[in-house]
Order: C-alpha cells, then structure tokens, then sequence
C-alpha cells in the first residue's frame, strides 16, 4: 500500500506496544530488543514506532487500540475511517481476509 499509493499522500507507519506484562525489567528489555531486531530484518520501507510505557497503565490515547494486531486507516481529516479487524456483536474478531477492504478504505481516503 505503502509504494502503491505513496505518491497519493499516504502516510504509512507501524507502532509496536508490545510488552512482557508479567515479566522482570530485565525480560521486558530482552523482548524489546527482539522486537527491534524483527522489525529492522524486515527492512519496512516507513517509520515503525516502539512505545514504551507501564503496561498496566496504558495512555489514554491509546484506548482505542486494546487488542493486537490492528489497523486503522485515517483520512485527510485525521479521523479514521476504517478499524480492522472487524468485531462482531459478541466482542469476538471476525477471520477474513482484511486487505481487500484495508486498499478501499486507502483508496477513498487519498481522493478526498
């Protein structure tokens, strides 16, 4: 998506938050540096962000992001128009395929 509509104006990054909840200062440090190394072989083509903060006291701003692996896709108007994956009535992830409406959430997003 990234190299497709870059050009468009989309701005593309990952955040990773993953933590050792229950682990020593020391587990937590050695899980990040996996991370860090897992990222950098990937060798993403844009910006990924590592927060670190009290796992058990999360930021505010970041309520809206229980649950991992996630995708938001924001518009022009710093509002986001998609949130991946879909919940159902019963709080559970519905399995499917998320590509096919993450490249229409994009492709609206950068006409605009």
């Amino acid at each position: 998506m990234h190299e497709k509509y870059g050009k468009d104006g989309l701005v593309v990054l990952t955040v990773t938050m993953d933590e050792d909840k229950d682990g020593s200062a020391e587990d937590r440090a050695k899980n990040r540096a996996s991370i860090g190394k897992f990222l950098a072989a990937k060798k993403l083509p844009f910006p990924t962000y590592d927060l670190d903060f009290d796992p058990k006291k999360p930021p505010p701003a970041l309520a809206f992001s229980s649950g991992v692996p996630r995708v938001f896709v924001f518009n022009r108007d710093n509002q986001y128009v998609l949130r991946l994956p879909v919940i159902d009535k019963n709080g559970q992830a519905v399995d499917e395929d998320p590509m096919p409406a993450i490249e229409k959430a994009i492709a609206e997003a950068v006409k605009k």
